[in-house]
């Protein structure tokens, strides 16, 4: 049975009606009244649904992949409002021009929005060579700009493998912290990435395959300073939390 939509968007009214974007005003609260309204119904009969939100639900259900659960196809969330946290540890490779890392993470997202990241990188873990000399543990603010605006605008059209693709466009900004194991020399500085990431059942909970670019610029000015450009690559698993 579809999960019932999360209390913000049902507040600011993110939701649509033949093509017509509703602003998220509180004007939302009569959309709220009519979905209370239907409610019973669609809940009774979920191919209703799509109905009542104005979905494509039959194109939706034909460009779906046949793996996907039933109430997964046509919403043009896949599975996103399951719960209103969404859970992700991963673990992947980072290079850079000092060599190889394993990079151990862990992320958590409120509506699949906005959300905290926490990685850890360590070039003694690699199996690959070179491998960096050097410990680098981040803590960022990410955010996913694309998914509530799109699906407020109707715009998640399918197939569930592009939708979830193009909403997975992440930017977060932090700051990191690393160890020279050689020099036990320590830097501070900022850290932003810029990740995508491939959904591999194309549905949004369960195995992820994540590409990243990442800048880290330390706040030291001695002459062997300088931005080092990251390239990572990472398998994830995304679970719902707080249904």
């Amino acid at each position: 049975m579809p999960a019932t939509l999360p209390g913000p968007i049902r507040a600011f009214g993110l939701c649509h009606r033949d093509n017509v974007q509703r602003s998220p005003t509180w004007l939302g609260i009569g959309m709220f009244v009519i979905g209370v309204m239907h409610a019973p119904e669609a809940l009774a009969t979920p191919a209703l649904i799509g109905e009542v939100l104005a979905f494509d639900s039959l194109d939706r259900r034909r460009d779906s992949p046949p793996n996907e659960e039933p109430y997964y196809r046509g919403d043009g969330v896949y599975g996103r409002f399951d719960g209103e946290l969404a859970l992700l540890p991963a673990v992947g490779m980072n290079y850079n021009a000092s060599g190889w890392s394993t990079e151990l993470a862990l992320s958590g997202y409120y509506l699949n929005t906005i959300g905290v990241v926490f990685r850890h990188n360590e070039g003694r873990w690699s199996p690959i060579a070179p491998r960096a000399d050097f410990t680098v543990s981040s803590l960022s603010l990410a955010v996913r700009p694309l998914f509530l605006l799109r699906w407020s605008q109707n715009l998640e059209q399918g197939p569930s493998f592009l939708d979830l693709l193009i909403d997975s466009l992440t930017l977060s900004v932090g700051s990191y912290w690393s160890q020279q194991h050689s020099l036990d020399r320590q830097r501070y500085g900022l850290e932003t990435e810029l990740s995508v990431g491939f959904p591999l059942l194309g549905r949004a909970h369960g195995p992820w395959l994540t590409a990243s670019v990442a800048n880290r610029m330390p706040k030291v000015t001695n002459a062997d300073n300088r931005i080092d450009m990251v390239y990572g690559l990472r398998f994830e698993w995304s679970f719902s939390l707080g249904n």
